[in-house]
């Protein structure tokens, strides 16, 4: 019911309040219970057939695989790793223009930089997937102790499968030797161990992607596999549907499993993004592609790392079964191997190498070509090349970077969670862009839990309201205008414990609802009567309850990522909604913000509520510093009495 006061009228909040007791009632006993208690009484039994939790396979289930529209953009995150200061034979440039807006510009060719700097990418992913295998990975420990580190074991090897209606998780069955490398839509193993497993040198791997560059070249377009690919970046169904049609060739089941058993998907594109360095440019390669989106990509596996011709180099995941804060810790391991000194990349020296693999390596062998594409497999190409393009062309994705001050000065001089202090300048912003106050959902770990995944945040509160509404007030001196700055942030902090402990609402709301629907028997064999099932129906359908879960807001904090420069992901809601990922370092903060074109989002407007969140900052800045001097002018003068 907090989440609600912001957004209703007195009349309308009495009205939901009244719903919700209705449904909270409490019943005459054991065999009479209220409606929630009977819904909850069906979720204890579920929960006891269940092998780790109520929740985890209806939260795959509903969360994501049941979800059917298309991954690229609106499911898949992306992110950016810094770039190599000693990159080499960079297009910094388009011969045609002197000032540069971001774009991107196909058909520029590969490099040997961007083909050494990708084998030591590989490099270090693999041992970071070896890491995990050999259980090294130090177990990591949150506020009340030991988190759970079951995902960090469905990442690598791991894909999602399209199935009609509800998709589904493919784990390899053993550590994979292979990966799967993409130049051009054409799919190729490329082995990364010996048959002893062990790892094949730098200079092996780099010969075998520059033997499969070679290889692509010499083909004509009638001896390439259709872009296969692209199908993985659109609508659900139309994809399950191919893919059980190709599963009806040998062959082609064979392609699909080496796909699905690769520890990952690298991608060497013939692309750049200009200007070189920007990173508002460059973060359009990992989340769709720089010119021709949800080409050259297979957007199912849930590690899958994208370098382009000049070395700048991301990744985007499919993250159902694991949330995107564990790939990225893996990301940023591997950037921060990437610029050790010993993998330097130095023009001209070669790398070592374990075998003769690369003598050995047969690209054409390699290929993993489908056969008996239909044109109405041709046809549903098309259609998401189209689709997908639709997503790219609506979709505006910018950074900002704000240098003025981060977590030192926040917790140094205002007083507050880093993480409370961001949330509350997103809540200003978007009031100040769009005049309303927006239901948010912040993602808090549920980590301590076995398998636990993630529960919400409602970070839009009365008290945020209330400081959103008089921070702007010329009648509030800065003193004032700080008080609701802190009663807000501290009433954020509070929920944000209640939400990783187990105590959030969303999770448990989602469980009674689904306790109706999917385990209420519906054959005249319940135990509710008529009064008992519209309470139920009344308080899961009363707009209010929807309202408030209608996200304007998508937001998560990172971990201060020194190695990754952008973090990104879809809106949920695209009529105003803005998806927002960021971290909080030392001294800056960096925002990934992602929303719709202005038509499309019905005014959403992502440039200008960027704008927003840097004078929020600035603004907010002044009020706390302010609201120090004030304080210490008075402590001064006390002193003197």
């Amino acid at each position: 019911m907090e989440s609600l006061k912001p957004l209703l009228d007195d009349n309308a909040l009495e009205r939901s309040k009244a719903i919700a007791e209705r449904f909270a009632r409490k019943g005459a006993g054991p065999r009479r219970l209220g409606p929630g208690e009977y819904l909850q009484s069906l979720l204890i039994e579920w929960d006891k057939q269940q092998h780790n939790s109520w929740l985890e396979k209806w939260w795959l289930e509903m969360a994501y695989h049941s979800w059917r529209e298309p991954m690229c953009v609106n499911s898949n995150y992306w992110i950016l790793f810094a770039n190599d200061p000693n990159a080499y034979d960079t297009i910094s440039k388009s011969s045609h223009q002197q000032q540069e807006s971001p774009k991107g510009v196909d058909g520029v060719g590969y490099s040997e930089f961007q083909v050494r700097r990708a084998a030591r990418i590989i490099n270090a992913a693999l041992s970071q997937k070896e890491t995990i295998q050999n259980k090294q990975w130090p177990v990591e420990v949150g506020r009340d102790g030991p988190l759970c580190m079951y995902q960090y074991d469905v990442i690598f090897g791991v894909t999602r499968i399209p199935k009609p209606g509800c998709d589904e998780i493919k784990i390899a069955s053993k550590p994979s030797r292979h990966i799967v490398v993409m130049v051009d839509d054409q799919l190729f193993r490329i082995n990364a161990y010996d048959k002893q497993m062990v790892r094949y040198g730098l200079g092996d791997i780099e010969d075998q992607l520059s033997a499969v560059i070679k290889y692509v070249k010499s083909l004509s377009n009638k001896q390439k596999s259709p872009p296969v690919g692209v199908l993985s970046g659109g609508h659900r169904d139309r994809w399950a549907s191919v893919y059980s049609e190709l599963l009806l060739s040998p062959k082609n089941k064979q392609v699909l499993d080496q796909i699905n058993d690769a520890s990952f998907v690298l991608s060497l594109d013939d692309t750049i993004t200009l200007p070189y360095g920007s990173v508002t440019a460059a973060q359009q390669t990992p989340k769709h592609h720089a010119t021709r989106p949800g080409h050259n990509r297979w957007f199912d596996k849930v590690v899958s790392i994208v370098v382009d011709r000049n070395g700048v180099a991301g990744a985007c995941g499919e993250h159902s079964p694991c949330d995107a804060l564990i790939p990225a810790y893996i990301y940023n391991n591997i950037g921060k191997i990437l610029l050790e000194p010993e993998n330097r990349i130095v023009k001209g020296v070669p790398r070592d190498r374990l075998s003769s693999v690369a003598k050995e390596f047969q690209p054409k062998k390699s290929h993993l070509k489908f056969e008996n594409i239909n044109d109405g497999i041709l046809d549903k190409i098309q259609e998401a090349e189209r689709e997908i393009s639709k997503i790219a062309r609506e979709s505006i994705s910018l950074q900002l970077q704000f240098d003025m001050y981060g977590s030192d000065w926040i917790k140094r001089v205002a007083h507050t969670s880093p993480d409370a202090f961001v949330q509350m300048a997103l809540q200003l912003a978007y009031f100040r862009t769009h005049g309303t106050f927006p239901p948010t959902y912040e993602t808090a770990s549920s980590r301590q839990f076995f398998h636990g995944r993630t529960e919400t945040i409602r970070s839009l509160s009365a008290q945020s309201a209330n400081f959103v509404q008089g921070i702007d007030s010329a009648e509030l001196s800065n003193k004032a205008k700080y008080d609701l700055l802190t009663t807000a942030a501290k009433a954020h902090t509070k929920q944000t414990i209640l939400s990783s402990t187990g105590k959030g609402i969303d999770r448990h709301l989602l469980g009674l609802k689904l306790a109706y629907y999917k385990l209420d028997p519906k054959d005249g064999k319940s135990p509710l009567d008529e009064e008992a099932k519209q309470a139920i129906e009344d308080f899961f359908n009363d707009k209010a309850f929807s309202e408030s879960s209608t996200w304007k807001l998508s937001t998560s904090g990172l971990f201060p990522a020194q190695y990754l420069v952008h973090t990104g992901f879809g809106c949920v809601s695209p009529h105003c909604g803005y998806g927002i990922n960021y971290m909080i370092k030392n001294s800056s903060v960096n925002f990934g913000i992602e929303g719709k074109l202005p038509s499309v989002g019905h005014g959403t407007n992502v440039p200008i509520f960027k704008e927003n969140i840097k004078k929020a900052l600035v603004d907010m800045q002044t009020i706390c510093e302010s609201a120090s001097a004030e304080t210490g002018n008075l402590e001064n003068m006390m002193s003197k009495l």
